[in-house]
């Protein structure tokens, strides 16, 4: 696969940057190549294997037909404990590095909620329930980063439930937010959006944590930020000849295919493990009601593998931090017109041992959204 002279120019800058200020010091850079074989050689030895311990505790949505609420989990006893009022509309959760702070959108208004004080505090409005990352926490537990109307806001985490931004930028007129993904270490964050003005294709915007200087790169075909790898390239999805395939940038701005070509037909990039260095792919039809196919994708030349196909109904499908375990909603048991999620279980990356969390009850009530805690 190659990219355009002028956006390999843009993704090399922009690369180089990220390598320079965003991986931890103690690590050597990966050497430059652009060899293709030899980045081949650095990308087919595994990740260590670290025996996980089993989530505690998670997040979900637990809804009736009427309104919906936070709730937490105890992954062990499935006993819960509400987090939040009661709500219309609650979704995309996610957990503060340190496990403190949970964050929800409530239709267009991100707010957060804390475990110990039973705090619940609205912290911005007019944010995009349509993106793929809404929001995203630095992976050093610093700042929250969000897209608000039309700005970037930058706002520490200590400072919470108060939402006070120390840096603000502009996304780029009619470019609506795709993703957002943090360096390693938090010094700058990715946003994507798009149309890029006057174009037809995504927008790749990269701007400075302490700063708020932004670069904007050239238009290119990226669709998703899915994270990095830990040998430090990115993960994206970008437009393949047929159908979304993964790929990564790498610090020289080559561009290298996750694994061989698929047959088509309809499959979705949702997410990456890095611990397991595994891209999760599904095939399935664009109505809610099919079933599907859940794939975990090795880096290479190496085969797809099946991946908890008893459960075709599955549904909000999101990994721990770090991808080492599982949590999803099963709705075989409920009907295609019924309220969203199912019953919720959790399962360790690749194992096919799914272990039922909490149960639902068909007409009455559903969980959906699980996010593990850290």
């Amino acid at each position: 696969m190659v990219i355009r002279s002028q956006e390999r120019v843009g993704t090399a800058v922009l690369l180089a940057a990220l390598f320079a200020c965003g991986r931890p010091s103690p690590a050597p850079a990966p050497a430059k190549t652009s060899d293709p074989t030899a980045m081949n050689t650095q990308r087919d030895t595994p990740p260590a294997e670290v025996r996980p311990a089993r989530p505690k505790y998670l997040a979900a949505v637990e809804n009736n037909e009427a309104e919906a609420r936070l709730v937490l989990v105890e992954a062990a006893a499935g006993k819960k404990t509400a987090l939040a009022p009661l709500a219309a509309d609650v979704r995309w959760l996610a957990w503060t590095p340190d496990g403190s702070w949970l964050l929800y959108l409530t239709g267009q208004r991100l707010r957060a909620s804390t475990v110990t004080s039973g705090q619940d505090a609205l912290l911005a409005e007019g944010v995009s329930a349509q993106a793929s990352s809404p929001f995203a926490v630095s992976p050093d537990n610093r700042l929250i980063a969000v897209v608000a109307g039309s700005d970037i806001l930058l706002a520490p985490v200590n400072a919470l439930p108060s939402f006070r931004p120390s840096i603000k930028a502009k996304m780029p007129a009619g470019c609506g937010l795709v993703d957002l993904c943090w360096s390693p270490t938090g010094n700058s964050v990715l946003v994507l959006c798009y149309p890029a003005p006057g174009t037809e294709s995504s927008q790749l915007l990269w701007i400075e944590a302490a700063t708020g200087k932004m670069r904007v790169l050239p238009p290119s075909a990226v669709k998703r930020l899915l994270g990095w790898r830990p040998s430090g390239q990115l993960v994206m999805v970008r437009d393949g000849p047929a159908f979304d395939e993964a790929a990564l940038f790498s610090p020289d701005g080559s561009v290298l295919p996750w694994g061989p070509p698929r047959e088509p037909g309809e499959v979705f990039i949702l997410a990456y493990a890095p611990a397991r260095d595994l891209v999760l792919e599904v095939t399935a039809s664009e109505d809610a009601g099919d079933p599907v196919n859940t794939y975990l994708s090795p880096f290479g030349d190496h085969a797809i593998r099946p991946w908890l196909h008893r459960y075709p109904r599955l549904t909000d499908l999101k990994f721990s931090p770090g991808g080492t375990w599982a949590a999803f909603a099963d709705r075989g048991p409920y009907g295609a017109g019924e309220m969203p999620g199912g019953n919720i279980y959790i399962v360790e990356t690749g194992s096919e041992d799914a272990q039922l969390v909490i149960r639902g009850t068909p007409g009455v009530r559903t969980y959906s959204s699980p996010t593990i805690r850290p």
